[in-house]
């Protein structure tokens, strides 16, 4: 008895005639082996394309990204305290907090302290306190907490709440000016803001304020 098996390879049939049910047994295992083959050495071919692709675009993203900076000069921009809404001048300081440098401010001898905002309240009648200013034996003017933006980087040492408080009059948006990359600006929560290099700054641009929050009192004002 003849048997006959169609087999659909790539869009092509083929007839094949076999005399014993062995046979056919043989020659389709044979083909499934064939198909199998065909289909991974089909997609290993597409995967080796895709991978150079990939890595052609990534090459050329990087060139583009390097002239873009190379080319287009950066535009910075101040943003003064007294240009945002008052409830966005109080910056109350994330466990990560860290320097221009890297370091970060929270560690072993400071354990962070989330202030609440009757805490916060309190640090700011301390700082606005005229008297208590001038108690500190500080140099530096009593100056008016409005004109600026407020970081408060709360901690506790040795049983007691301490706060220090960085004073800015503005900080910096800088823009690429390509149109693509937008503008770049320090966490206000997390980069401790410092005008130290800033040549063009006046004085008590930065000031910063180091205050005992259990006994209510300004311990050192200095500026930077």
């Amino acid at each position: 008895m003849v048997n006959c098996l169609k087999i659909k390879m790539e869009r092509q049939y083929f007839i094949i005639t076999m005399h014993s049910l062995g046979q056919k047994g043989l020659i389709t295992n044979s083909i499934k082996k064939t198909k199998k083959e065909m289909k991974n050495f089909i997609k290993g071919v597409l995967l080796f394309i895709v991978m150079v692709i990939m890595s052609g675009c990534g090459s050329r993203a990087g060139e583009s990204s390097d002239n873009l900076h190379k080319r287009e000069p950066r535009t910075k921009k101040r943003i003064y305290a007294r240009e945002v809404l008052v409830e966005n001048l109080d910056k109350p300081m994330l466990p990560c907090a860290y320097y221009s440098n890297d370091k970060p401010f929270y560690g072993k001898d400071k354990e962070y302290h989330k202030l609440s905002d009757r805490e916060i309240k309190m640090v700011k009648a301390i700082i606005g306190d005229k008297q208590k200013w001038q108690k500190s034996g500080s140099k530096c003017p009593f100056l008016d907490i409005k004109e600026y933006f407020r970081q408060y980087l709360a901690y506790r040492k040795d049983g007691k709440t301490y706060v220090l408080v960085n004073l800015y009059k503005y900080f910096y948006i800088i823009y690429e000016n390509n149109g693509i990359l937008g503008a770049i600006a320090p966490s206000p929560t997390r980069h401790i803001i410092s005008l130290a290099n800033d040549k063009s700054r006046n004085k008590y641009d930065n000031v910063t304020i180091l205050l005992d929050l259990s006994r209510k009192r300004i311990l050192e004002v200095h500026d930077i």
